[in-house]
């Protein structure tokens, strides 16, 4: 009978090198913590020791799966596009947020109705004058404090659609 084993293979960390010294994140984590502990290092730090500075800053890094030093893009491209993954990440979480408060985001519509941040002019007044209704209803106020599904997300859209940018006249709107 075969010995079958059900020990998982150890996963490699890669090893990032700082002055000479091979680090993994865990490895800083633990060499920052008791930096952090250290009575002399903490003193250094009141003191606004630039070298300390540096190196809480370089573990700090090294934890948290970055280099060292930071590294700037290379070319314009490069920028341009942590820009737009910048954005975009920014993006998922403010849809995220408008999803954990009740707003229906299912759709891609809206989804990228919500992105595109623009409206008609028509459409902003008309939703400013609706928030503005819903905030004098009562009834509806309690709705939406109850946690009314429908309360929620039409408080919601209205909220965003009355914060968007009004589209100049001229606007294409199949190229947005």
């Amino acid at each position: 009978m075969t010995e079958q084993t059900t020990e998982q293979p150890i996963e490699q960390q890669p090893l990032v090198w700082d002055r000479g010294t091979a680090f993994t994140p865990e490895l800083a984590s633990e060499r920052l913590a008791a930096l952090r502990a250290d009575p002399e290092f903490k003193a250094r730090i009141d003191a606004k020791d630039p070298a300390a500075f540096a190196e809480n800053t370089r573990l700090w890094r090294i934890a948290n799966g970055m280099t060292p030093e930071p590294q700037p893009p290379a070319t314009p491209e490069q920028i341009r596009q942590q820009m737009t993954e910048r954005d975009l990440a920014i993006e998922e979480m403010r849809l995220a947020t408008l999803e954990k408060y009740g707003a229906r985001m299912e759709d891609g519509t809206r989804r990228f109705e919500h992105r595109r941040g623009l409206a008609t002019a028509e459409q902003v007044e008309y939703a400013r004058r609706e928030v503005e209704r819903m905030k004098r209803d009562v009834a509806f106020a309690q709705r939406v404090v109850a946690g009314d599904p429908d309360a929620v997300d039409r408080w919601l859209r209205f909220g965003r659609v009355a914060s968007m940018q009004v589209a100049p006249a001229d606007h294409d709107w199949s190229k947005s």
